[in-house]
């Protein structure tokens, strides 16, 4: 768990980086996504909602009430070291 989000050819790698290719095409979606790493969670509105439902549909976050968060740490953690490279 500790090397997985970082190693290129790891047991999660493709999965990763095609999560990680998809979200290039998508902007929006990425820069949702990024406020989820950044804050935890973000609530469900009117201006988000595409987004969210979106990468709720990718399997990448997880929607309870009108809260949305990572589905998981190895995403959250894959996602964080992605954005903060992306930088």
């Amino acid at each position: 768990m500790q090397t997985a989000p970082k190693e290129e050819a790891g047991p999660y790698s493709d999965h990763l980086r095609q999560h990680w290719l998809n979200l290039q095409q998508y902007p929006k979606q990425l820069k949702e996504l990024e406020e989820v790493v950044n804050k935890g969670s973000v609530q469900l509105e009117e201006s988000n909602s595409e987004q969210v439902f979106e990468l709720n549909s990718m399997g990448l976050l997880k929607l309870d009430n009108n809260k949305a968060t990572m589905r998981c740490k190895l995403y959250f953690k894959y996602f964080q070291e992605r954005l903060q490279i992306n930088k």
